[in-house]
């Protein structure tokens, strides 16, 4: 009799043990990346008392962004949304959610990255030339269209690998972003129609 009233009170404090299960955990921006959304939804939660939204540029160090209360004890889905409107002042910036019980102990979620779409303001002073390089943000490269023939555009990397490719485009110029290939070191070939209009080599620090 004791060992059984001792299994069902060891099973009862396992089932009243602080945990909380996340079906999803999702940031995105907006049109224009004025603001971040962080959204998430749990369908069981037991012993939780909030949530904490941090961000950062380098997933060394984090900000805290806000809080939000957390259900408590729910069985039910329960869905939860935080706004980021504060300053921009990186390219790409990642999002950890965490989840602090009653007990003050707590887990964190894996960081969700985001990466801003900057205004970038082209000039084309220079043509047929990368410029800035090497690359710090993004960089542009300007040539004459003005009657809009179709250009192509083939990017590759240290090894000759293709990376990227933008074909068929009649604006006159093309603008490579830092976000989108790392740090390296990268070429091009710039085409219009079938004639190899540049070849250039360039570095993305």
């Amino acid at each position: 009799m004791r060992k059984f009233l001792f299994l069902l009170l060891f099973s009862f404090s396992y089932l009243l043990k602080a945990q909380v299960v996340l079906l999803s955990f999702e940031v995105s921006g907006n049109s224009t990346n004025t603001e971040i959304n962080a959204s998430w939804t749990t369908s069981m939660e037991i012993n939780s008392n909030y949530f904490l939204l941090e961000r950062s540029s380098d997933m060394i160090s984090y900000a805290t962004l806000d809080t939000i209360l957390a259900a408590g004890n729910s069985n039910s889905n329960v869905n939860y949304s935080i706004t980021d409107n504060s300053e921009v002042s990186a390219v790409c910036y990642y999002y950890r959610l965490t989840l602090v019980y009653s007990d003050t102990s707590y887990e964190s979620i894996a960081p969700k990255k985001v990466c801003f779409a900057p205004i970038i303001a082209v000039n084309c002073e220079h043509k047929l030339t990368l410029s800035p390089n090497p690359i710090k943000d993004y960089s542009v490269i300007c040539f004459d269209n003005q009657s809009q023939e179709k250009h192509s555009i083939f990017l590759y990397d240290i090894q000759g690998k293709l990376i990227q490719e933008l074909v068929d485009f009649t604006s006159n110029y093309v603008i490579f972003k830092k976000y989108e290939l790392g740090v390296g070191v990268y070429f091009y070939k710039l085409f219009k129609g079938n004639t190899l209009l540049k070849t250039e080599k360039f570095v993305v620090i």
